[in-house]
């Protein structure tokens, strides 16, 4: 009687443990998983963290002459604070984004960044269905229409 309940016990743990194995994340200095890059990138200049899936019905890309208006949406099941600490360390300086300011509320976290003329805004949260990760990016100067990505 007790081998089924020790294979069940097995079983469950490597089923509840195996998601997290197979994402490419390391505990870092402060407790919480790090992560990696990696992620479907829409902008080159944008990065996104691995296993973060676009999501285009509800972004935005539009180009002009001399600028661009990006309005990015992005979900995954890494935590708010690891996709934080990546934009953070990793993500944004790498890509030549200067970091501005951060703010945060229940919770949930904005960071403002800049590079040329562009301002760069990632707003991370958590939802019922995971994290979500916003980017907009917008240039100096007058905003182009909006148009839905895809559409």
């Amino acid at each position: 009687m007790k081998l089924p309940i020790l294979l069940l016990s097995a079983l469950l743990a490597v089923g509840l443990l195996a998601p997290a194995g197979c994402m490419n994340v390391n505990v870092g200095e402060s407790g919480h998983p790090s992560v990696q890059a990696g992620g479907p990138q829409v902008e080159e200049d944008i990065p996104v963290p691995e296993r973060f899936v676009h999501k285009p019905g509800e972004s935005t890309v539009n180009r002009v002459q001399g600028g661009r208006y990006l309005d990015l949406v992005y979900t995954g099941s890494a935590s708010v604070v690891s996709v934080v600490k990546y934009y953070k360390d990793i993500g944004m300086p790498v890509n030549g984004w200067k970091f501005s300011k951060e703010s945060s509320v229940g919770g949930n976290s904005d960071l403002e960044y800049t590079k040329g003329s562009e301002k760069c805004e990632v707003h991370v949260s958590r939802t019922l269905w995971g994290t979500k990760v916003r980017i907009v990016v917008s240039s100096a100067g007058p905003q182009p229409s909006v148009k839905k990505q895809g559409k």
